[in-house]
């Protein structure tokens, strides 16, 4: 079987399971292929494209450990030694592989109508009558455990919680919506959908995961918006790599660095970040452009002086170029 028997009573959908023939195999092989062949210019050794061939290759395969030595005995052709040497020495262009792979990612996952990603983490949670609380995937563990389901949160310097939700678009990785409860509730988060895409702007994918705040009332409502449900594995958070980046981001640039005070100055400071990070904020995915695109600013003939602008009360700039008086 391809796929392991891992769907549990609790879960919402049932993961199909199909059997592979010899087939099957030899398709995927020559899809893994075509796929490894997309990166060939970023190795400067042929050695090099054949271990990182071989490395995927035992990725993919049924061993118990998957480290450098027991894929090397597994392959065919494989030498432990220089793969090994392959991935601790080799010379490779690690930013334009990265840069390739996720724009493979978002031609695979975009279409004409857009994509949407609508995720959350989770924080454990040990007690059994809040809303929302089960036995399922939490991020912030790693594993299978009972969580209380959020978006991102942000204490407070009352030690209260506060839950953000973010709605990303796909194209131009933009923020179409966000907001802030200090109590999600399926219906608080239905109405959030509903808020973000008003008449006839609904896209035609959204990608969530199997979180229990995504119940029959959700799930309906976004139905009859005509709107897709993708749904990702069970304990796969990488399956939604942009909002997962970017709520990194907004941890790292922005929470992460201010003392919020109340719900409403979290609100002002998300905001004051989301002009920053559409309008100021260079993306690699995006060419080094903004989502709302930022022409570049010739040097001025004569004498000029580099100036920053203040973004966020100062915690990031933005510098442009200005003829000096």
């Amino acid at each position: 079987m391809m796929l392991p028997n891992i769907r549990q009573n609790d879960y919402l959908y049932p993961i199909p399971k199909f059997d592979l023939n010899a087939q099957d195999i030899e398709k995927f092989n020559h899809e893994l292929s075509c796929f490894h062949s997309e990166f060939h210019d970023y190795f400067k050794r042929n050695e090099s494209r054949e271990h990182f061939l071989n490395y995927m290759s035992g990725q993919f395969s049924e061993l118990e450990r998957k480290s450098i030595e027991p894929i090397a005995l597994n392959v065919k052709g494989g030498n432990v030694r220089a793969m090994q040497r392959f991935v601790s020495d080799a010379p490779w262009e690690d930013d334009k592989i990265m840069v390739k792979y996720r724009n493979l990612v978002a031609s695979d996952l975009q279409s004409p109508d857009g994509a949407l990603i609508f995720d959350e983490s989770g924080f454990a949670k040990k007690g059994n009558e809040s809303i929302g609380v089960s036995k399922q995937y939490c991020g912030n563990l790693g594993k299978i455990d009972n969580c209380q389901v959020d978006f991102f949160t942000v204490p407070t310097v009352t030690f209260n919680i506060l839950f953000v939700l973010v709605i990303l678009s796909h194209s131009r990785r933009k923020v179409v919506h966000f907001n802030i409860t200090s109590n999600p509730t399926a219906e608080w988060t239905t109405q959030q959908i509903v808020e973000a895409f008003p008449w006839d702007t609904a896209p035609k994918y959204l990608m969530r995961d199997r979180d229990a705040i995504y119940g029959v009332f959700f799930r309906n409502r976004v139905k009859n918006m005509g709107i897709k449900e993708v749904v990702s594995v069970p304990q796969s958070p990488w399956q939604n790599p942009f909002v997962e980046r970017v709520i990194g981001s907004i941890r790292r640039e922005c929470a992460n660095n201010v003392i919020v005070l109340n719900q409403g100055h979290l609100k002002n400071i998300l905001c004051a970040y989301f002009q920053y990070y559409h309008n100021d904020r260079t993306h690699l995915s995006l060419g080094k452009n903004t989502p709302n695109g930022r022409p570049i600013q010739p040097r001025s003939v004569g004498k000029c002086k580099i100036i920053d602008l203040p973004r966020i009360g100062g915690l990031h700039h933005r510098y442009e170029w200005k003829k000096a008086a």
